[in-house]
């Protein structure tokens, strides 16, 4: 094999080395990620949750305020090769399905803390809003944004 050959075959190969790092490195890290959700989200579960705007008449409310958490999670490189494929060919984008699961667990989180901060016990009227963020130069995704909001309240 000559110089220009190895040169070439490293030229070809170092795209294909990069995609497959990025694609190991991506999942080791989301991998971790949830494993922190799954521990924070057992330490805040005493604490209530519900989507329903009125609150039960027979409780004492001692105090109720706003809490919110917001999440900005980038798109990485291999959810966007990913998803380029699957706009091809239709279908389900599992890979920004799990970049939304994170965020919103993420949001729910924070949101959580916070609540629990204020010494609630339950959070009521709880929303979401979310907003994709644009490369403008590209006109990609280069990631999302989640706001998980509610009505803490601390009841007796």
């Amino acid at each position: 094999m000559s110089g220009d050959d190895v040169e070439t075959f490293l030229i070809f190969l170092s795209p294909v080395v990069l995609l497959i790092l990025g694609f190991v490195s991506g999942k080791l890290a989301e991998r971790f990620h949830f494993a922190r959700l799954n521990s924070k989200e057992k330490e805040l579960a005493p604490i209530m949750l519900c989507n329903l705007k009125t609150i039960p008449s027979n409780w004492n409310l001692d105090q109720a305020f706003l809490v919110s958490g917001s999440v900005v999670i980038a798109n990485d490189y291999f959810k966007s090769f990913a998803a380029s494929l699957r706009n091809l060919i239709g279908g389900r984008m599992r890979s920004y399905e799990t970049l939304l699961e994170r965020g919103r667990r993420e949001a729910i989180v924070r949101m959580l803390e916070e609540a629990r901060n204020g010494s609630a016990n339950a959070v009521w009227n709880v929303r979401f809003v979310t907003t994709s963020l644009q490369n403008e130069q590209r006109r990609r995704s280069g990631g999302i944004e989640l706001v998980a909001y509610g009505t803490a309240l601390r009841a007796s």
